[in-house]
């Protein structure tokens, strides 16, 4: 995805509530990173963005 209306905290939310929903891990790609939201995460959207970004930038 590369709209700059997007903001990744929102499609970080949208993972983490499909994920719950469907039981089944969500992946994320941004740049060079990934990430995989499991259904069970505990971590809010704005921690899951930090992480993807600065796994980005290596």
């Amino acid at each position: 995805m590369n709209d700059p209306n997007v903001h990744l905290d929102d499609v970080m939310h949208d993972a983490i509530q499909e994920a719950a929903r469907t039981g089944e891990p969500v992946t994320v790609v941004y740049g060079r990173a990934e990430t995989v939201i499991e259904p069970d995460t505990k971590v809010g959207p704005a921690a899951i963005t930090a992480r993807l970004l600065n796994a980005d930038r290596r």
